[in-house]
């Protein structure tokens, strides 16, 4: 269990870190509590097929065994199996064309099957729940279950699950480790107009409710990179913002660097609940700022907004 930790440790870190080494950073910074361990190993469940749960009885608050199967309704061989008198699956599967999808579970008790949508939005799986071809959706399936019964999940519309699906959550093809500590989240990388790298990302050395500082850095090869400082700081440039974030706290985060027309911009998210967001735009022309807001407000009332421009020049948000 501890190699499956450090391997899920390694890949997270890559995709949060980003390819050069500035300064030493204190070791502590990027090391992971015993809850975020928890959520890595939950992610890696879902990405190798359906993450299983046995119970004695139905109601029953902790499992007496949780693991990883190849598909949803697939028994695992664990003793603990002939004490189990319900079971619980979640996976993530996608239907390989739009419609409503007979689901049901064959040769065990009465099932209940949920699907869910996102963090925040799930309900019970009928006849009239419709799923969009060739996307994902978390599928939780739980039923009675007698030993020696063979279970099998069913569905009028083929499927496939995330398991042979190695874009969504799969674990990468060659070896992945960190080549910097930077602390960072939401990590962004553009091309400027100079031919450089330049990279912003949720930032603070410590703590991570309140971010309260927009650094950009710099690269010419993705391995060296050189932090540009703080560009734009809440506590040195907010104006709107003060009157949004009344209670102390000050969380800028997932800011993303643009060159549009000529210019640099700087799109990000405000507050933890507040759901804002806002644009900067450089007073320099130069994308380590410094920056200004374009409007005296929000310009979305949405999060991790991010720009678009297309062939013939129009600006999407």
């Amino acid at each position: 269990m501890a190699y499956v930790f450090y391997r899920i440790a390694a890949i997270f870190a890559a995709i949060l870190a980003v390819l050069g080494l500035i300064r030493p950073m204190p070791e502590n910074l990027m090391s992971y509590t015993d809850d975020e361990l928890a959520l890595l190993e939950d992610h890696l469940r879902f990405s190798e097929g359906a993450a299983v749960s046995l119970y004695e009885k139905k109601g029953d608050a902790d499992p007496i065994y949780t693991g990883t199967v190849g598909a949803v309704c697939e028994l695992p061989d664990v003793p603990e199996l002939k004490d189990a008198g319900y079971i619980k699956y979640s996976a993530y599967l996608s239907f390989e064309k739009t419609g409503c999808p007979r689901l049901r579970v064959c040769g065990a008790g009465l099932a209940e099957i949920k699907v869910a949508y996102n963090e925040i939005r799930s309900g019970a799986c009928t006849l009239a729940t419709v799923f969009k071809g060739n996307v994902f959706y978390r599928i939780d399936v739980s039923f009675a279950y007698s030993d020696g019964e063979i279970p099998v999940f069913r569905s009028d519309i083929p499927f496939r699950s995330s398991t042979n699906y190695p874009s969504f959550g799969g674990r990468p093809s060659g070896a992945v480790a960190p080549m910097a500590d930077i602390h960072l989240r939401d990590p962004y990388v553009m091309t400027g107009a100079d031919g450089k790298y330049y990279m912003t990302g949720t930032y603070d050395p410590i703590d991570w409710s309140n971010t309260k500082e927009i650094h950009v850095y710099r690269s010419d090869d993705l391995a060296e990179w050189v932090d540009l400082g703080a560009v734009w700081s809440f506590e040195r440039d907010a104006t709107w913002q003060k009157d949004i974030l009344t209670d102390g706290s000050s969380p800028i985060w997932a800011p993303e660097l643009h060159y549009i027309n000529g210019q640099y911009y700087i799109c990000y998210s405000l507050g933890w609940g507040a759901m804002n967001g806002g644009v900067l735009k450089s007073t320099t022309g130069k994308p380590e700022g410094p920056y200004a807001d374009v409007k005296n407000g929000p310009v979305f009332d949405a999060i991790d907004s991010t720009f678009f421009t297309d062939d013939d020049g129009k600006v999407y948000a």
